[in-house]
């Protein structure tokens, strides 16, 4: 009988074969082997190559048309980060048509009524500091703006 690559007799005494033992290399061949550690080597490179594209999406809720002024979007400011899934939603709490274009990332959000909401996902592929604005003749001119920061 053979127990952990011992080969034991009738009595119980042990004697060592190295013939009788079997590597898990040997087990599998080397074709198996092979494709194993191929197989693992694809996931790892999958999984650090797509991680961040597959993280959870940021979302940012931005408003537009909140008193004091039709023409501003609150929060001023948003933080996003690089190579991060975002998803911006546009509630229009205004009384006239607003959207969102952010032109240096080529993000374009359609036209949102009043009373509306209207969302847009991306990810952002170049780090920096880039302008958003409404697309609706006049209201950028008023200061319908605001600032993306990508980190």
């Amino acid at each position: 009988m053979t127990l952990c690559g011992e080969t034991h007799d009738a009595n119980g005494k042990a004697a060592h074969v190295p013939e009788a033992q079997e590597t898990w290399q040997g087990q599998m061949g080397p074709g198996l082997l092979g494709a194993v550690l191929g197989f693992v080597l694809a996931v790892t490179l999958a999984v650090g190559l797509c991680g961040p594209a597959l993280a959870r999406p940021k979302s940012v809720e931005l408003t537009a048309g909140s008193p004091p002024t039709e023409f501003a979007f609150t929060p001023h400011e948003v933080v996003l980060s690089f190579q991060r899934p975002a998803v911006l939603t546009l509630r229009n709490h205004g009384r006239v048509v607003h959207d969102l274009h952010i032109a240096a990332l080529r993000v374009k959000m359609s036209p949102v009524a009043p009373g509306r909401s209207a969302s847009v996902a991306f990810i952002p592929t170049v780090r920096g500091t880039f302008e958003f604005f409404c697309t609706i003749p006049g209201h950028k001119e008023v200061g319908m703006k605001g600032v993306l920061v990508v980190r």
